[in-house]
């Protein structure tokens, strides 16, 4: 267990994550330094193992699927990617991300003595107006006024998702947000569908997300996420324990099954939800 948690509050509160979320990052961003380093795509992911999140970090969580949603909440903001490979986590810090710890980003404190190079023999703003004792003497000649800030350091822009992924992510964090609401759902929709293997977290979040991605284009569901769950998807979990079509290729993004694209129902097989 880790017994201390470093959170960077600038950026923290610049890119709107709550507490639970930049802790979640903090561990994310430390992964390069002792996480299995796994190449898939011609890209560079380091394994994320929930469980191993737990451990470290058990103040976050004791649920895998909650680790998941903090996984998708962080990715949403653009600080990491994502990813499921041969049932392994996935996570790559992007440029974005890479900004986390403000000491590496100077133009995020101006008035610092660790970033003496602005300031040069400057005095604080107004310090020669309020000195803390009033005898001291004002000699503004000590003042040099020919050194210029240096300039800013901007980190390349983070790519952005493509608009079909970014409404599928915003719909699946409504859905788990329904079910972290409503946590005995999930049990009893698992139940009324016979789904035992349902109820562990990969099968789960691999069978909402395939669920969200097959009714993407249709407004009516996606629009009224929690209405269409206790409807749509629980039929979903059903149909497919019948159809007894459940594999982990199936369920995966069409970048981790190469030339597959977004799920198809199988042949001669007409699904209604």
């Amino acid at each position: 267990m880790k017994y201390n948690i470093h959170i960077d509050q600038v950026h923290s509160i610049e890119w709107g994550l709550n507490l639970s979320e930049a802790a979640a990052f903090a561990f994310c961003y430390n992964l390069p330094s002792w996480a299995e380093t796994i190449q898939t795509d011609g890209e560079i992911y380091y394994f994320a193992a929930r469980t191993k999140v737990i451990e470290e970090m058990p103040i976050l969580s004791d649920k895998p699927d909650t680790i998941y949603r903090l996984y998708k909440a962080i990715e949403l903001k653009g600080l990491i990617k994502y990813r499921k490979f041969s049932g392994k986590d996935l996570i790559q810090i992007t440029a974005k991300g890479k900004r986390w710890n403000s000491e590496n980003f100077p133009n995020t404190s101006i008035n610092s003595e660790k970033n003496p190079k602005i300031l040069g023999k400057k005095s604080e703003l107004a310090s020669e107006n309020f000195p803390t004792y009033n005898s001291t003497i004002i000699d503004k000649k000590t003042i040099d006024t020919n050194i210029k800030p240096e300039s800013k350091i901007q980190p390349p822009p983070t790519p952005a998702l493509p608009p079909a992924e970014l409404k599928v992510m915003e719909a699946l964090l409504k859905a788990e947000k329904y079910f972290q609401q409503w946590p005995d759902q999930q049990q009893m929709m698992c139940e009324r569908a016979k789904r035992a293997d349902a109820m562990k977290p990969e099968v789960w979040s691999a069978t909402l997300e395939a669920w969200i991605r097959y009714n993407i284009d249709n407004p009516a569901i996606i629009c009224h996420i929690e209405t269409s769950i206790t409807k749509s998807f629980q039929a979903w979990l059903t149909r497919n324990l019948e159809a007894n079509h459940y594999s982990p290729n199936r369920f995966a993004r069409p970048a981790e099954v190469g030339a597959a694209t977004a799920y198809k129902a199988p042949v001669n097989q007409k699904l209604q939800f």
